[in-house]
């Protein structure tokens, strides 16, 4: 395994994701069974590979592993980001609003949802911030993992398909 590539796939992919599931209206896909996370983790398995392509004479095939470490890295590099993201968003707007924002835009009662976080202790910045890193990093490395072995998938299955109009 190529660490230039891996390291420059993941990063590319992985910033991509954590700005499209940090912006306000496009991180709706998200909402989609971390849309985001999945494409991105397809695209780093894909960018790897595309890498090996243009660097080797013998092209050879991206093996499942590869696609699985490319999408974990891009995962936890997209958690590491939108997490530091998520900070300056929880330090600029205040927890209070982004709080009340999500359980509008959620449709539960504003009251009751700060509540919630009360009771588990999240109602300050730092806490909103490492329970969102928390819970991120492993979602997201599990997902990329995923995500990237489908990604190998698709380019090995690309391979074998004659070109079009033969």
């Amino acid at each position: 395994m190529d660490i230039k590539r891996l390291l420059l796939s993941a990063a590319l992919a992985g910033t991509g994701m954590a700005l499209l599931s940090s912006l306000p209206v496009l991180s709706l896909c998200n909402l989609f069974f971390c849309g985001w996370i999945w494409i991105g983790s397809i695209f780093a398995a894909w960018h790897y590979d595309y890498l090996g392509d243009s660097e080797q004479e013998e092209v050879k095939s991206l093996r499942t592993r590869d696609g699985a470490i490319v999408g974990a890295l891009s995962g936890l590099i997209a958690a590491v980001i939108g997490g530091v993201i998520y900070a300056f968003m929880i330090a600029s707007l205040g927890a209070e609003n982004v709080l009340s924002t999500v359980s509008e835009v959620l449709g539960i009662d504003p009251a009751a949802y700060q509540q919630m976080f009360a009771d588990a202790n999240l109602e300050s910045e730092s806490a909103l911030t490492a329970a969102n890193l928390i819970l991120n990093l492993p979602i997201y490395t599990i997902i990329g993992s995923v995500g990237g072995s489908i990604g190998a998938l698709v380019v090995a299955r690309r391979r074998e398909l004659p070109p079009q109009g033969e």
